[in-house]
């Protein structure tokens, strides 16, 4: 975390400043959690089957 206290983006960028960054780190409390325990690899990307199954879900 101490690299992003002095994070400096040396590109041009429309949205994205050091505190926008900075803020989608940030997590609500059980953002997270997920019944769903499956390893995330590059052969079955289990994080984007979970965003796309389970994110959007209202409890």
């Amino acid at each position: 975390m101490e690299k992003i206290k002095h994070l400096n983006i040396d590109v041009p960028t429309r949205f994205i400043t050091p505190e926008v960054f900075k803020s989608e780190l940030v997590f609500g409390k059980d953002d997270l959690t997920t019944k769903n325990r499956q390893i995330n690899t590059i052969l079955y990307p289990a994080l984007l089957s979970i965003y796309n199954h389970e994110s959007w879900l209202l409890e």
